[in-house]
């Protein structure tokens, strides 16, 4: 990780400078503000270095200005007001005689959701805190697992209701069906009984009418069922994916 790099770089900066090798350490602390131009350790050494009779921070924008004046602005993020976009390349010369081109567009910044401390807006790892910014904040893991909590909650309720309508439309249908089968037999006792009595004709009309009556009733049953199992299909499958989407942010 570009921390660890940075890290590492630092540390022979230090040695170097205990050993007065100050061109070496000063070589090894530019590497580090080329690749982070805002690390506070880098600014430390090379205050140590080069202005120790000043204020850290004096001297830190006095140098900034002198000698990386197209970055000297990262140093006040309150002045970094302007997006990424479209940047002027600008060239400058190294101590050593490289020639690179820079951004002149100020780069946006923002706070660290850990520490709160300023770092630029492209970060992946705060470079106060280390922490790996690719992340969610936990504020934001915090909020989408009540959502998710929440609508697991409602799932499950709406999962239960559909299951109780289903059991009730199974009743229903069992029922109309039994009519219908009573219905039935009443009419053919009625076809058996028109020869002899009048009360055949009235028993075969009931027996029609209690048929279709309660043969409509088990078809809307029957149908509200095929619904009820889709629906509890459906949720039950957004249930699984509520629960796994919990599952990855509790790990």
């Amino acid at each position: 990780m570009a921390i660890d790099r940075f890290g590492d770089l630092l540390a022979k900066a230090e040695r170097a400078l205990k050993q007065g090798d100050h061109r070496t350490a000063g070589s090894l602390i530019n590497q580090v503000l080329e690749q982070d131009f805002t690390n506070v350790g880098a600014w430390r050494l090379l205050h140590r270095m080069m202005g120790a009779d000043q204020p850290f921070e004096t001297f830190r924008h006095a140098f900034a200005k002198k000698y990386y004046p197209d970055k000297a602005h990262l140093l006040n993020p309150s002045l970094n007001r302007f997006p990424v976009e479209q940047s002027r390349p600008v060239k400058r010369t190294l101590s050593g005689g490289t020639v690179i081109q820079e951004s002149a567009v100020p780069r946006s910044t923002k706070k660290c959701p850990y520490c709160a401390e300023e770092i630029l807006a492209d970060a992946k790892v705060c470079r106060f805190c280390s922490r790996d910014l690719t992340q969610e904040p936990p504020e934001v893991l915090s909020e989408r697992r009540a959502q998710l909590t929440h609508k697991l909650a409602e799932l499950e309720k709406s999962l239960a209701r559909w299951e109780h309508h289903l059991q009730e439309q199974g009743q229903l249908a069992q029922q109309a069906g039994r009519q219908v089968t009573w219905a039935l037999v009443g009419l053919i006792v009625g076809v058996f009984l028109i020869p002899l009595y009048g009360l055949g004709l009235i028993l075969v009309i009931a027996g029609i009418l209690a048929a279709i009556t309660q043969g409509v009733k088990r078809g809307k049953a029957e149908r509200n069922q095929s619904q009820a199992r889709k629906n509890i299909e459906n949720i039950g499958e957004q249930i699984v994916e509520v629960r796994t989407s919990l599952a990855a942010l509790r790990q």
